[in-house]
């Protein structure tokens, strides 16, 4: 990642910043050392992504996390306590990256799988009756995974 590209800004800048990895941290600051350093791993990852994830391969990417059962749980608590941005904002300060990174890790671990898809589900309920400006951003998640993980297939459903 070249300095210019992100405003003279080092990755552990970009990753420090962003919401996800605040959160995170908070979360998980009295959790054992080997915890926090995958936390921190997924957040080094999230700070070096430019955009939301866009193509199957991009999602991909976030497979050696979605095995992270503690890692997930803490994703998942995380997910649980961040609101949507509210329709029609578009708040700069609001993780659209690692929001929807981590609503991809959730989408694919195994763990707590039913947990997930509720989550999910109830998700996709709320977007689709605000008709929330970033609906078709979880639609292409969804979309894009249920191929893989054909459970996703009924939330698809509410999102068209």
């Amino acid at each position: 990642m070249s300095m210019q590209s992100t405003g003279g800004r080092t990755l552990v800048e970009l990753t420090e910043r962003r919401e996800v990895t605040k959160r995170l941290k908070k979360q998980t600051k009295n959790a054992d050392e080997k915890l926090q350093d995958d936390v921190w791993k997924y957040c080094k990852k999230l700070g070096s992504f430019t955009h939301a994830p866009v193509s199957l391969k991009h999602y991909q990417r976030m497979n050696m996390f979605a095995s992270n059962d503690p890692l997930v749980a803490e994703i998942f608590t995380m997910l649980q306590g961040y609101d949507l941005r509210p329709n029609g904002s578009y708040d700069l300060l609001w993780d659209t990256i690692g929001y929807y990174y981590s609503i991809a890790v959730i989408s694919m671990a195994e763990a707590n799988r039913l947990a997930h898809l509720t989550f999910l589900e109830s998700l996709a309920r709320k977007m689709s009756e605000e008709n929330h400006q970033d609906k078709a951003v979880l639609l292409r998640n969804i979309v894009r995974l249920s191929k893989e993980y054909p459970d996703l297939q009924p939330i698809e459903e509410i999102l068209k």
